[in-house]
């Protein structure tokens, strides 16, 4: 499979961005770890992929790879989320026209979200398979997804997508992410207010640019017209949670034949008040830089992330992520 391919799978796993649920109880820790479908721009002049909305599979060489993260947040506020932990596998399978994974990971914080002030550690699965085709200048596909084993996340979910070839070097793309489904999510404030919501339809945009062969940028707007859920307090009184639009900005560069260097920006509002009936809002921008290795067979990375927030006078300092990736 080629790097473009490469990359976009590994950050289904890494991001749950590419063809899975959003599930903003990842974003928090990690808002600019995986740049979005930024860091999934193409690596490889052999592979439409740059952009890779819904799963879309195709490929030129069917590849089983496995792959897997850790990553370390350490973000100690008095009740805002501590000493975050993420590590996982995944393995799948890529041929042309279609493709699945599985992903086991294990996600937790230091969260006082009972009388007894008790945190947890979450184990969870998620089932994905998507397929796609070329029809020339555009590509198109779908994919479905499963989480399960988890009280973060759970149920079932139907992505669709297409990219545009505009020329051989701009490519843009568009992805209608659950489409279909029946899962809902645990919402997460900056206070650690926890919210049980449905999950809405989400409305993705991007685009891709090569200005040469070994620089790519990508910009996205994620969640185009800010998505509305009915929320089910665990007090039992109904809000509404409004997901706020995103936007996204990454470039990746080559390096010779194997290292890729990479940055992206997250900006967009998000929720910063305790109290789930008012809907207050703050810009927040995070940053994210990496650099990586990349063969036939292998790739390792590490990248840095932040988004500056300060809560209730502790200033957050940022993680780290580390992941590989093995090819056959």
């Amino acid at each position: 499979m080629k790097r473009a391919v490469i990359t976009g799978i590994i950050y289904l796993f890494m991001y749950f961005n590419i063809c899975a649920l959003d599930i903003p109880f990842f974003y928090e820790p990690a808002s600019g770890a995986a740049m979005s479908g930024a860091a999934a721009a193409g690596a490889d002049d052999e592979t439409a992929l740059y952009y890779n909305p819904a799963g879309m599979v195709y490929v030129k060489k069917s590849t089983i790879s496995i792959d897997g993260k850790i990553m370390n947040y350490d973000f100690n506020g008095d009740t805002a989320k501590e000493n975050y932990f993420n590590s996982g596998v995944s393995a799948g399978a890529a041929f042309k026209g279609f493709g699945f994974r599985a992903v086991f990971t294990q996600a937790g914080d230091k969260l006082t979200v009972d009388a007894d002030g008790n945190g947890y550690l979450e184990d969870t699965l998620l089932l994905t398979g998507g397929f796609g085709y070329d029809l020339g200048v555009i590509k198109a596909g779908a994919a479905f997804n499963i989480i399960a084993l988890s009280g973060i996340a759970e149920g079932v979910s139907f992505d669709a997508g297409m990219v545009f070839e505009i020329n051989e070097r701009v490519r843009a793309g568009v992805a209608v992410k659950n489409l279909v489904n029946s899962s809902f999510i645990y919402t997460l404030d900056d206070y650690s207010i926890l919210s049980k919501c449905m999950m809405p339809v989400f409305v993705n945009l991007g685009i891709n640019f090569r200005p040469v062969d070994f620089i790519s940028f990508n910009f996205d707007i994620d969640n185009i017209f800010e998505a509305r859920s009915r929320v089910e307090l665990l007090s039992g009184v109904p809000a509404e949670y409004i997901f706020k639009r995103q936007f996204k900005l990454g470039i990746q560069g080559n390096v010779g034949d194997n290292f890729i260097v990479k940055a992206g920006v997250k900006s967009g509002e998000n929720k910063n008040n305790s109290n789930p009936f008012e809907n207050e809002y703050a810009v927040r921008t995070s940053v994210s830089a990496g650099v990586g290795y990349v063969n036939d067979i292998l790739k390792v990375e590490i990248v840095y992330f932040n988004d500056f927030r300060v809560v209730n006078g502790t200033k957050n300092p940022g993680g780290f992520m580390l992941g590989s990736g093995w090819y056959f």
